[in-house]
């Protein structure tokens, strides 16, 4: 009787093994099926990253007129010309060789629609309120842009997923003056056995300006340059100003 009991308990031990493992292996094939990079990780992959930024002269234009941007500091945190928007955020700061001026470049990384769509109606108020708002749209056909590593020019038909137009956000005030844009990126979905998964949607909001008292008009073409010659993009995500 104790021989068949211990054999009952051994079974019913080796099946729980059985069921707890197939439970872990599941866990962890979802969890493969999914990016593990952490947001602030995430934040970032809209910065450049670069010691040194080039936006070279396109063809047929004087190499002189090639501009480089030296990169004067990065931080880990919101830029502090702006509201909290997000606790994923992050700017780099980059002077221009030429003329000492200082640019930056924000991001604010979203995970839920909810919170992006609120943090977008918050800064549209706060800029709309500490300066002037305009709707601005940069022409990108035929664009050249330029490989930030071997320093070569990059023709158009190499970069098909930059936009021909990205419609942006100007703004210009006393101590800043730039333009916004915003990405969203649809989720990964699988379908599995008739179930679609899906990771979440993500989205940014991206700031290219310059820490001067200048009107952004002045400062328009080469800012647009910057943002072309550093623009992360796929087909798949889509771009625009904060508010349609």
């Amino acid at each position: 009787m104790e021989t068949m009991t211990s054999h009952k308990q051994y079974l019913l031990l080796f099946f729980a093994i059985i069921v707890v493992s197939i439970i872990l292996a599941v866990g962890l094939f979802e969890g493969l099926k999914t990016d593990p990079t952490p947001p602030m990780i995430r934040t970032g992959w809209y910065l450049p990253h670069n010691t040194i930024v080039w936006a070279i002269a396109e063809p047929g234009m004087n190499q002189a007129q090639s501009e480089r941007f030296v990169l004067s500091g990065e931080y880990d945190g919101p830029a502090q010309q702006f509201p909290l928007l997000s606790q994923y955020a992050r700017y780099e700061n980059y002077t221009h060789e030429n003329t000492g001026d200082r640019y930056m470049i924000a991001v604010w990384y979203f995970t839920k629609e909810s919170a992006f769509l609120s943090s977008k109606k918050k800064l549209n108020e706060y800029l709309t309120t500490s300066g002037t708002v305009t709707r601005v749209s940069l022409n990108y056909s035929g664009f050249v842009s330029t490989d930030q590593y071997n320093l070569t020019p990059i023709g158009p038909s190499a970069i098909p997923l930059l936009p021909e137009h990205l419609v942006t956000t100007g703004y210009e005030s006393s101590n800043t003056s730039g333009l916004f844009y915003t990405i969203e990126i649809p989720g990964t979905r699988e379908q599995n056995g008739g179930v679609q998964t899906s990771a979440g949607n993500e989205y940014y909001i991206v700031y290219y300006g310059i820490e001067e008292p200048f009107g952004l008009s002045s400062r328009l073409d080469l800012i647009r340059d910057l943002i072309g010659h550093t623009f992360t993009f796929d087909g798949t995500h889509s771009a625009g100003p904060l508010l349609a």
